[in-house]
């Protein structure tokens, strides 16, 4: 009984992963929507979250990371699910349990900007110079949060709409 069950969970989360990978493709070779598209990629290791645990979201993501890095024509879309989309479910989970909730949302801010400046620091080191652009630079920060809350209020309305149809479905 319990290999049926493992069976089962790696081949949902190997079902996920090549979604995944599917979604960033498209979004790869899309001329338009590569962010809405790289978002519902985002949302697999979500679904292995609600079914199976945080192990499960977190195998989901680096398989898909993997992947996708080897398969997607676009390193910026792989990019955008490596270090902002793929790994959230996980990291929302984990600071959701904290028991304030205005607490919480201040650390998901913290986490997400983390991560947006070692992303401009990274691009700026890397591509160009972003100095004597810091309009740009804020431009980035003003929209980047506006995005990233609409993202974590949208993906919070998705699980609470579709977590336990979802957890049913797949169990």
């Amino acid at each position: 009984m319990k290999t049926s069950k493992t069976v089962r969970r790696l081949t949902v989360c190997a079902a996920l992963s090549a979604l995944g990978v599917v979604f960033l493709y498209i979004a790869a070779v899309m001329p338009t929507s590569r962010l809405g598209i790289s978002a519902i990629a985002g949302l697999m290791p979500g679904v292995a979250v609600l079914v199976y645990g945080r192990v499960s979201g977190w195998t989901v993501y680096g398989i898909t990371a993997v992947l996708a890095l080897l398969l997607v024509p676009m390193r910026s879309v792989s990019v955008l699910y490596l270090l902002f989309l793929g790994h959230w479910p996980m990291v929302k989970s984990l600071l959701e349990k904290i028991p304030q909730g205005w607490l919480s949302f201040l650390a998901k801010l913290a986490v997400f900007n983390i991560l947006l400046t070692v992303t401009i620091f990274l691009f700026s080191t890397l591509f160009f110079d972003l100095s004597g652009k810091e309009y740009a630079t804020w431009l980035i920060y003003i929209i980047g949060n506006i995005a990233f809350i609409a993202y974590d209020f949208a993906f919070s309305l998705l699980v609470a709409g579709f977590g336990k149809r979802i957890r049913e479905m797949l169990k």
